[in-house]
């Protein structure tokens, strides 16, 4: 859900050109990666890539990269 989230708020940030998204879930940067989760949760990957697709169709100049961090170790928004 975290990842629908930052796509809306860079989705909703015009100027915006470059973005990175932490996540401290690698099993959700692995459905990602994979683009399936190989169980629950399958709608999530398949409406991050619905989005994801439009927002690229949308700000072709866009660069975004997903990153995994350690859960709350110091990363402001991720407490």
């Amino acid at each position: 859900i975290g990842l629908l989230l930052a796509l809306d708020i860079i989705e909703n940030t015009p100027r915006l050109t470059k973005a990175t998204i932490l996540l401290d879930s690698q099993a959700a940067i692995m459905a990602i990666r994979n683009g399936s989760t190989g169980g629950g949760g399958q709608y999530l990957v398949e409406e991050f890539y619905r989005r994801l697709k439009t927002l690229a169709s949308k700000r072709k100049s866009l660069q975004l990269e997903i990153r995994w961090i350690p859960g709350h170790r110091g990363a402001e928004g991720n407490e």
